[in-house]
Formats: C-alpha cells, sequence, structure tokens
C-alpha cells in the first residue's frame, strides 16, 4: 500500500513536489507569526529599560509569516542537500534501480507531510504553550522517524536492488539513532553536571532518551528485521542465462546456494 502512495506521488507533475513543501513551511510558519506580538512586546520592554528610547519595534502581519515561512524554507533547502549526500553515500549507484529523481521527489513530500503535521501540532505553542514546551521534541522526532520510515519502506522497490535493501537501510538506522540517542544522552549528562540542575530538563531529557530507545526498539523488530529477511530471501535467488534453445531463465530458490 505504502508502495503504491509513492507510486501515484511520482506519477503527478514534479512541481506539485515543491508545492508540497512550501505548503508544509507555511503551515509551520503559523505559530510563530502567532507568538510574534509578545516576543516583540518583550523585546520593546527590554529597550525601554535600557534607556529613553522612543523606537517601537513593530512588523506586518505578511513580513512575519513571510519570515517565518523563509525559515522552514532554508531548512528544506538543508534537508536537499542532506537528501543528495544520503543518495550518493548510503545509496549508491550500484544500490539503485530508478535513480535519484524518484528518491528527492518523494523525500519532498515527506518533508512537507512533516512539516504540515508538526505545524498544526505547534499550534499549542499558543493555546497551550506549557504543553508544547515538553512535548515539541518528543512530537517532532515520533513524526520525523514515522514518516522517514515510511518513505523508505514505500520507495525500496523501485529505488534499490532488493539485494542490498538492508544494507542501505542499516547504514541509515544506526546513524540516525546514535546521533539523536547520543545528542539527548549530552543534554542529559550536561545539565546534571552542571552547577544548577534544571530538574524539570532533566526529566525531559531523559525521557527523550527513553522515546529514541523505543522507537529504536519497534523499528527493529518490525521494518529492521523485515528488510533483513528480504535482503536474505533475495540473496538466495539465482537466475540463470537461457539454455541454447531460446528457453527462459531458471530461478531456483534455497538449496543452500
Amino acid at each position: 500500500m505504502i508502495e503504491k502512495i509513492f507510486e501515484k506521488l511520482n506519477k503527478l507533475p514534479n512541481w506539485l513536489g515543491f508545492v508540497a513543501v512550501i505548503v508544509g513551511c507555511l503551515v509551520s510558519a503559523i505559530p510563530s507569526v502567532l507568538n510574534t506580538e509578545p516576543l516583540l512586546a518583550e523585546f520593546n520592554s527590554i529597550l525601554q529599560s535600557a534607556g529613553d528610547f522612543q523606537y517601537q519595534a513593530t512588523a506586518t502581519p505578511g513580513f512575519k509569516y513571510l519570515v517565518g515561512g523563509l525559515v522552514f524554507v532554508g531548512e528544506w533547502l538543508i534537508m536537499e542537500l542532506v537528501g543528495q549526500f544520503v543518495f550518493s553515500w548510503a545509496v549508491s549507484s550500484r544500490y539503485t534501480n530508478r535513480g535519484k529523481k524518484y528518491f528527492l521527489n518523494s523525500l519532498r513530500y515527506s518533508y512537507g507531510a512533516i512539516r504540515l503535521i508538526y505545524g498544526l501540532y505547534s499550534l499549542l505553542s499558543v493555546w497551550a504553550p506549557n504543553v508544547f514546551y515538553y512535548s515539541a521534541d518528543a512530537v517532532l522526532f515520533v513524526v520525523r522517524t514515522l514518516v522517514i520510515t515510511l518513505l523508505y519502506w514505500g520507495i525500496r522497490k523501485e529505488c534499490l536492488n532488493d539485494k542490498f535493501v538492508f544494507n542501505c537501510y542499516n547504514r541509515l538506522y544506526f546513524i540516525y539513532f546514535v546521533y539523536n540517542g547520543a545528542t539527548w544522552l549530552l543534554e542529559l549528562f550536561t545539565n546534571i553536571l552542571s552547577g544548577q540542575i534544571d530538574v524539570g530538563y532533566a526529566i525531559y531529557s531523559a525521557v527523550m532518551v527513553v522515546i529514541v530507545a523505543l522507537c529504536a526498539l519497534a523499528i527493529y523488530f518490525t521494518i529492521y528485521k523485515k528488510l533483513k529477511k528480504e535482503q536474505e530471501d533475495a540473496r538466495k535467488i539465482i537466475i540463470l542465462p537461457p539454455t541454447s534453445g531460446g528457453g527462459d531463465s531458471e530461478i531456483f530458490r534455497g538449496y543452500g546456494l
């Protein structure tokens, strides 16, 4: 089912992938725009307390929205560069069947989905800022992990040689979870070893470490093991060239070959 979704998305005009990114970025910018006024009020208060300033920082709604959207567009441009690197490093030419275009177009739709989902959730920062503050990183990590996993699962048959489908995922899996786990462990130990411990943030960091570990385990026992079996089964297939009589190739499974 997931493969069919990405197949249909890639049949659409390529420019729609960019539209998906822009829409996701604009939705993500809404909370930033709604929260701008309190930030500007605090900034003006600081200016006034520093001296007799007549200047008042202001910004039109259109300008605030444009700036907020551009921040996420910049993040998307970084994602494009990362996608190019991932394709060249983890999905090297000997692995691919269909190429970079299918992969990058699918990546754009996936990034747009991440930004859209997280942008809608970020509206909590306006109406329930405390709830958002203590859940934002966790929600973003879970959403990103889920969408990236579905992306890989959905394009694997189109973009990857089935004899290397696990090797490629193993690289990405290891780097992704080690990086996120190490980052939050560092945050936790830095907080504990600091002179003034922020108990709330220490607990939050510990919870994030647990969430990263649980996501890694969940994916290991589902997608990770399935991909490993897919690759092992694919490597058991032996395709012989046609016989001199022009018959079909014979395919043998198993037999220890």
